[in-house]
């Protein structure tokens, strides 16, 4: 826990961000009918079904674990397929959580996760996402280099579908969930943190799971929590969704 002490104390000060905002929609829509009208005329897709986190009463908190020490964190899924009223928090193949793993020197990408359940004797299970362009941090003195694959940021009418660039980090042996896409690194040349090491604020992520019917995409839209230090740093779902239909893109509803 000494390591995440001294993470701390740079001060980073993350709080001019945006802060999150709430939603009106009805927390007790069913999975059959919680498509609620929000889209318009020119983007009317019953095959879409829209969530909300009204007045942010889904929690959902980043979980962390130290990997010197083994120590975790509880964390808060979110089951793309349930509405508000049904959400439970656990883990499932078709829900997305996030994670806060602590570094060791900068020989570990200490940092901030979209995070999938997956289950390591089901091939393929769990949550998918959309990533953006891969790049990399500079390791500091004998620190190992990292590697990036960050969040492909989305916006209404955008496009979710197979020509995407997905990517579902595979299960270590001690973490059976995966790590998923990083959104922020803890440590830089200083060896402080920067707000720009945070690189996903606020926006719309895309999603894909696997049914028994076939693949089904959707997206999930996130704000963040402002924070004085960048570990302290969450995010709120605003919104989330997904196409009943099979094998079929999503437009992303306004």
């Amino acid at each position: 826990m000494l390591a995440l002490v001294s993470l701390l104390s740079c001060g980073d000060d993350v709080t001019g961000m945006r802060s999150p905002g709430a939603s009106d929609a009805d927390p007790s829509a069913t999975r059959d009918a919680a498509s609620d009208d929000r889209s318009d005329a020119t983007n009317a897709d019953p095959d879409v079904v829209v969530f909300e986190n009204t007045n942010n009463a889904f929690a959902w908190d980043c979980g962390w674990v130290n990997q010197d020490g083994g120590d975790w964190g509880p964390t808060q899924y979110l089951d793309l397929t349930l509405p508000l009223a049904m959400q439970t928090g656990q883990g499932t193949h078709t829900a997305i959580g996030c994670l806060k793993l602590a570094d060791r020197g900068n020989s570990t990408p200490g940092g901030i996760w979209f995070q999938h359940w997956a289950d390591p004797e089901v091939p393929d299970s769990g949550v998918h996402f959309a990533a953006g362009e891969d790049f990399v941090l500079d390791g500091v003195d004998d620190g190992a280099d990292i590697d990036v694959t960050p969040p492909l940021v989305m916006s209404v009418g955008d496009l979710v579908g197979p020509d995407l660039t997905w990517v579902r980090d595979r299960p270590r042996p001690w973490d059976p969930y995966g790590w998923g896409m990083q959104t922020a690194h803890f440590q830089d040349a200083t060896p402080c943190t920067a707000p720009s090491q945070l690189w996903f604020t606020s926006g719309i992520v895309g999603v894909r799971f696997i049914s028994d019917d076939g693949v089904h995409y959707g997206f999930v839209e996130l704000e963040i929590i402002p924070a004085e230090q960048l570990w302290s740093v969450e995010w709120t779902v605003v919104r989330w969704g997904y196409r009943v239909e099979p094998d079929a893109p999503l437009t992303i509803p306004p």
